[in-house]
């Protein structure tokens, strides 16, 4: 836990970017593909994207067995993002219709 809170005050020192990818791998797919439960929990915290796909067309969920407790918070986090977007998607027409 200690170590997660270094890498906490130090990505966020560094203004490091989650989502870059290496070899068509970003850290989430990564840390799913390890099973590192607080490495990506970290990572979405600091905006990784959880629909962003390797050069197999798998995301970061798809990496994880479906029995562990990391596939339902990325799964979750797919589902909340997801809800939100359509939140505001909504949100946005009724705005529309009413000024109009």
């Amino acid at each position: 836990m200690i170590i997660l809170q270094q890498t906490t005050v130090l990505w966020r020192a560094s203004g490091a970017m989650v989502n870059a990818a290496r070899s068509h791998q970003t850290a989430l797919h990564m840390a799913a593909l390890k099973q590192h439960d607080g490495v990506a929990r970290l990572l979405v915290d600091f905006g990784a994207d959880v629909y962003i796909e390797n050069k197999s067309g798998l995301r970061p969920s798809s990496l994880v067995p479906n029995h562990h407790s990391l596939y339902h918070f990325l799964c979750r986090c797919e589902s909340t993002h997801q809800n939100l977007i359509y939140s505001v998607y909504y949100y946005v027409i009724f705005l529309h219709l009413v000024i109009s």
